[in-house]
């Protein structure tokens, strides 16, 4: 019988075509249904005997899983289950029963792995006292786990913990914890040992839906139960001695001085894209510019951005150019690749991505050196269990499962989707080739890298496709095509900053000067790229877990979101007919739009906004407004009449004309009608009296929906308090939402008694002491019976009014339980 997989796919591996004649048998064989069934063990013998390691790490994974999930039972049926069927293919003489029983090795192995694992990280001191979410003051020692991200005041990294003392009794430990130091002991690097005296305090889950979980994240990637933070106040002293690997510590430092290099002669104008090259050659993404970033990730490029598959297979396709360029045979090429390579990834600070980049590339490039043509799906599969046996725990993390997804649909559909893309385009194949002209001939090379390319991002895009919408809940459809232009821009890159490398190193200094300053207009097309493709409506759709409305109840919902003092909130205005209006009052400051309102945002899908209200100019409010216009593109934009003297206002203006949205200005006793049954009042501020801060100057807008009230005063003070007061508005709302004023106090007694609310969210923030909610306006509450919602501690609060009137508020997380007010 003919092979069909072989015909319709000329040019794909033997794993491949397994794969494809057992899914697809021949349509011209014509088998009854009952012969098909007979036939199919023999075709999934055949498929499992060309990658005996593929069935190994599915075994293993699904021992860990089982093992992470406690089911101690479904694990033992497992294990009986594998040592039956070996047993019975070892009965049968079959040629599985080695690849059965490798199968149930991996199973057993990584079951246990995974049980030691959780089994040391619990074995933690006071992993019962985390668990309880007690704070715990310690001193004690370690060292330096990771490089260290500093910031203005502070540094960030991980530490190996080795010795704790509380309450004057000691504990010896092995512990792995993130590090927050508000002071620096001089110099820290990889490897330093430290003495400190700080709180250990348990990991937070997500302070929004759909934001980053660092609890999980820790927990997975390094067996982190706390995390450790060091105040001022506290000590922190660098010891003489060093930790940790001693090559590593030399590589890190090598990447800082290689660094160096990418940066040479290179001006303040241009070294954001710099700094861009060296995170993507290097991993050095500590000082990489985030509105950079930001481009890549709605283009669907991010990966570019890090040291990740890609940027390891480029490396290794550039060393073995030169290896075969300089006719050094393959036995001594292969092993040195695989060095290369895996030193590469300790340069870049052994950042989980580019270890198992490298160590998929070692095992495949392993293959080649054992065969002409090595199984890819078979060397995922070594590299999986490798991964796995020496730590089973990022199984669960998104940038494993990305990974290999990513790798196996290029394996199984890349070539036969290249060769059905490039076929129409070709000459015909039973054609002689001395009858083709050389031009003809280099069309046809040039076609099929091209189609090579379209059919290697269109399968990795569908790998990661539903990874992407369940972890991050947002995909890119304009990844596709974006990839296809910038990977070979990213590939230009890496070999103008290996060049540079180089050169570098042997004090070429010219020719370093001229690779750094080419390789810039060369990022700086790729960021182009980058921004045109994020830049496309419909760039990146917001999946959502959360399920819209639609032929349910009325209900007009704000969810407000609030860290350090910054705040932002959402509005959405039910409307009888059509979909719902969406508001955005204020964007946060950037950190508060990336850690909170966009992942917010993601989780209840939404892709479009309405209209963007601007309260005033304080930064934590509007900072990244002109990241809102770009993305979500809102058809108007609101701000007050009065004049806004912020310097990002003018950049909003700008970005605002770009993407055509209209300004509107609101003025004190302006009203609006929104939706069916819901308006907007403006009580202030009034072009005839602007205020002397920005704060004074902010919006205060009330909000009407089905007989209940909500009076927003932004960071409105004293001055804008007693100026409503006096001014006879009514101020009288169901909830109060409030900010901090800069320096003035606000919240006064009898500000709180015209209000009359029923609850008051408010922003909070410990540091500086003007962001705190002050203490008078608490204990004002308090007497009243007031309940008080702090954001810094909520993450959000959900406000819901019903078409009854009934007032819903529900808190993401805090000690503040949800109420409703029928």
């Amino acid at each position: 019988m003919t092979d069909w997989g072989r015909r319709m796919y000329p040019r794909a591996p033997d794993c491949q075509l397994s794969f494809f004649n057992f899914l697809m048998p021949s349509p011209s064989s014509a088998l009854p249904a009952a012969r098909l069934l007979k036939s199919w063990p023999t075709r999934l013998g055949h498929s499992v005997r060309r990658g005996p390691l593929v069935l190994g790490a599915v075994a293993g994974i699904s021992g860990i899983v089982m093992i992470d999930q406690g089911r101690m039972g479904l694990f033992s049926i497992g294990a009986l289950l594998l040592v039956g069927w070996t047993a019975w293919l070892h009965y049968r003489r079959s040629a599985l029963t080695v690849i059965a029983a490798g199968a149930l090795v991996a199973f057993l192995l990584l079951g246990w792995r995974q049980q030691e694992r959780l089994a040391g990280i619990h074995a933690f001191p006071l992993a019962q006292a985390l668990s309880e979410g007690k704070t715990i003051r310690v001193e004690g020692e370690g060292w330096i786990a990771a490089p260290v991200n500093e910031g203005e005041r502070s540094i960030a990294t991980m530490m190996q913990l080795e010795r704790l003392v509380i309450g004057g009794r000691e504990l010896s430990c092995d512990h792995r914890v993130p590090v927050w130091a508000q002071k620096l002991p001089g110099s820290l690097e990889y490897g330093t040992s430290v003495r400190f005296t700080g709180r250990l305090l348990p990991l937070e889950g997500p302070a929004v839906p759909g934001a980053f979980d660092a609890k999980a994240f820790y927990f997975r990637q390094a067996g982190s139960l706390g995390k450790l933070e060091i105040a001022e106040g506290d000590s922190f002293v660098r010891l003489d001695h060093q930790r940790g690997s001693g090559l590593v510590r030399y590589a890190l430092r090598l990447r800082g001085q290689l660094e160096e290099g990418l940066l040479l002669g290179i001006s303040k104008e241009h070294e954001p894209y710099a700094r861009l090259i060296a995170a993507m050659a290097l991993g050095a993404r500590e000082d990489s510019p985030e509105e950079l970033e930001e481009y890549f990730r709605i283009s669907g490029t991010m990966h570019l951005f890090a040291v990740s598959g890609l940027n390891v297979a480029i490396l290794a396709g550039m060393l073995a150019w030169i290896a075969s360029a300089v006719g050094l045979p393959r036995s001594r090429a292969v092993p040195l690749i695989i060095l290369l390579v895996l030193f590469y990834a300790v340069l870049t600070g052994l950042s989980p991505s580019a270890l198992r980049a490298a160590l998929m590339a070692s095992a495949f490039l392993a293959g080649y050196s054992l065969r002409e043509k090595p199984r890819l799906l078979n060397s995922l599969g070594f590299a999986a269990i490798l991964l796995l046996a020496w730590d089973p725990q990022p199984l669960f993390l998104p940038g494993f499962q990305l990974s290999f997804a990513v790798l196996i649909f290029i394996a199984l559909f890349a070539p036969p989707l290249s060769d059905r893309l490039a076929k129409p385009f070709l000459v015909d194949p039973f054609i002689p080739q001395r009858l083709i002209r050389p031009a003809r001939r280099a069309a046809d090379r040039v076609t099929g890298s091209v189609a090579a390319i379209f059919a290697v991002s269109i399968a990795s895009w569908l790998g990661s496709l539903g990874l992407l919408a369940w972890h991050f809940q947002s995909v890119s459809p304009v990844g596709i095509l974006a990839n296809v232009f910038m990977v070979p821009v990213a590939g230009v890159v890496m070999g103008l900053a290996a060049a540079s490398l180089v050169t570098y190193g042997l004090h070429l200094t010219w020719l370093t000067l001229v690779a750094n300053r080419l390789n810039v207009i060369v990022s700086i097309a790729m960021t182009s790229m980058a921004q045109f493709f994020s830049s496309l409506p419909g760039a990146m759709i917001h999946t959502g877990r959360e399920r819209p409305l639609e032929g349910k109840e009325a209900v007009l919902r704000l969810d407000l979101v609030g860290e350090r003092g910054e705040s932002a909130a959402l509005l959405e205005i039910p409307e009888e007919k059509g979909r719902p209006l969406f508001w955005m009052i204020d964007s946060g400051g950037d950190r508060t739009y990336q850690g909170r309102v966009l992942p917010l945002m993601r989780s209840r899908g939404l892709n479009r906004i309405d209209a963007l209200v601007l309260t005033h100019g304080d930064e934590g409010h509007l900072g990244a407004a002109p990241a809102v216009i770009h993305q979500f593109r809102p058809g108007l934009l609101l701000e007050s009449a009065v004049e806004n003297r912020s310097p990002t206002h003018r950049e909003v203006m700008e970005m605002a004309q770009r993407f055509g949205v209209a300004p509107m200005t609101l003025n004190r006793g302006h009203r609006l009608l929104v939706g069916d049954k819901a308006s907007v009042t403006v009580l202030h501020p009034s072009s005839l009296r602007p205020g002397r801060l920005a704060d004074d100057r902010a919006l205060v807008l009330k909000i009407d929906y089905a007989g209940r009230s909500l009076l927003l005063t932004s960071d409105s003070g004293f001055e804008t308090e007693r100026h409503l007061l006096e001014s006879g508005a009514d101020l009288r709302a169901d909830l109060w939402i409030r900010g901090q004023h800069v320096d003035s106090p606000s919240g006064l007694n009898t500000f709180v008694d015209a209000i009359s609310p029923e609850a008051v969210i408010s922003s909070h923030a410990d540091f500086p002491e003007t962001e705190r909610i002050p203490q008078s306006l608490r204990d004002h509450l308090a007497a009243r019976r007031i309940p008080l919602y702090d954001l810094e501690g909520a993450g959000t609060v959900g406000v819901e009014i019903t078409s009854d009137g009934t007032l819903h508020l529900t808190p993401f997380a805090g000690s503040e339980p949800a109420r409703s007010f029928p």
